[in-house]
């Protein structure tokens, strides 16, 4: 238990929180994320159901929406 609240309060983990905080705040950045998440679900599905060409497309979308919230000046 002492490492436990060591870590939560050590200053990387406070300002990781501090950062996903903020970046929570702003309606792109969470909109974004949600898609490539939903993106990314189906590409497993499509996986475990054998449907390569779907699983390649939806990975492929989930990389593009990445590649655009990596770009994104914050």
């Amino acid at each position: 238990e002492e490492l436990i609240d060591l870590l939560k309060h050590h200053e990387a983990v406070l300002a990781f929180q501090e950062a996903e905080e903020s970046i929570g705040q702003i309606p792109q950045i969470s909109d974004l994320a949600g898609q490539m998440k939903a993106y990314q679900q189906e590409a497993v599905l499509f996986q475990k159901i054998e449907k390569q060409r779907a699983y390649e497309e939806a990975g492929e979308q989930a990389d593009l929406i990445q590649h655009e919230l990596e770009n994104l000046p914050i």
